[in-house]
């Protein structure tokens, strides 16, 4: 189904065509560029056997634009993700969806209701991120997430929502050791079911580090991994192939095949860049959307080999 955008009413009038960023082709000429957001609709909750993923779902998206959107658009997807400007929304799932449960044995209907408010209302905020959870009941109890910027609907089933695997520290530039033997990332489950991470990838970029084997994390442990073997700790998993840059946004990430786990936008502009100090993620703002604002993040004050951080176990808070 085709995408359906609207623009508003003066810009109508005066029938005019310009350039317009990232996804609508229509704008005035006459009118500044609009800053623009991102939208994302999950269209999957959970891992493993607890796994399910909405189907025949019709997203009716009305506000600054208004836009139609369906699982269909793009069917070997776990989301939808479209650009949309910024302004306040509201996101509808229309009646006829219906909900999968997926098992190795393949796909089968899924008895459920949909107990969340919907419509759900949302703001986009330019290179900030809004959550929002439909809820969806087969037995049993829900709960609610919410933050402001680009939006990233998931679906939450049985209280099986979206995993709770973040990416929680990173040593980019370490300064006792040189950056091909002192690097390394550290992952936290926040959750609490034990993850499965066998097959996974964490990604810098373009660049990617396959998980292979058993690479199980419980919940409220933590995962390490070092591009080299003495760190200064034991790392549980060594890597090569992937590296940090001290100058210069990146972006890390966690994906399960088509699904993202998490993922962080790294900025020197706005995030401290002081050699030898990880940067950590607040023990306060332990969430895989909490980690996407950059308040969230400071420098380690706890030295572990000369250098500052907390790999493998909780970290400060940020002060407020």
């Amino acid at each position: 189904m085709p995408h359906h955008f609207h623009l508003p009413a003066s810009c109508a009038r005066t029938a005019c065509l310009g350039s317009f960023s990232i996804l609508l082709g229509l704008a005035c000429s006459d009118l500044p560029e609009l800053p623009i957001g991102q939208l994302r609709l999950g269209l999957s909750s959970g891992i493993g056997e607890a796994q399910y993923r909405l189907a025949d779902a019709h997203f009716s998206i009305e506000g600054a634009a208004q836009l139609e959107l369906e699982s269909s658009d793009d069917p070997n997807s776990d989301s939808l993700q479209r650009a949309l400007p910024v302004g306040d929304y509201s996101v509808e799932l229309l009646p006829g969806w219906r909900l999968e449960r997926r098992s190795a044995l393949g796909s089968e209907p899924a008895a459920a209701t949909l107990v969340s408010n919907n419509p759900l209302e949302f703001s986009i905020q330019s290179g900030e991120l809004t959550s929002l959870t439909f809820q969806f009941r087969t037995s049993g109890e829900m709960k609610a997430q919410s933050t402001e910027g680009e939006l990233r609907v998931d679906i939450e089933v049985d209280g099986v929502g979206a995993p709770q695997v973040l990416i929680s520290e990173f040593m980019k530039n370490p300064e006792l050791l040189p950056d091909a033997d002192g690097e390394w990332l550290e992952l936290h489950n926040a959750g609490t079911a034990a993850m499965e991470l066998g097959g996974c990838e964490l990604r810098r970029d373009e660049q990617s580090l396959p998980l292979e084997g058993a690479v199980n994390i419980e919940p409220g442990g933590y995962l390490t991994f070092s591009n080299g073997e003495t760190p200064g700790f034991e790392p549980d998993i060594l890597y090569r192939g992937v590296t940090l840059p001290n100058t210069g946004s990146f972006v890390l990430s966690l994906a399960c095949g088509a699904q993202l786990i998490d993922q962080v936008n790294v900025d020197p502009a706005v995030l401290p860049n002081r050699a030898g100090r990880s940067l950590s993620l607040s023990r306060a703002r332990l969430d895989r959307n909490a980690n996407d604002l950059a308040a969230n993040w400071c420098e380690a004050v706890d030295p572990y080999n000369g250098d500052f951080g907390t790999p493998g176990s909780a970290n400060p808070s940020c002060a407020p």
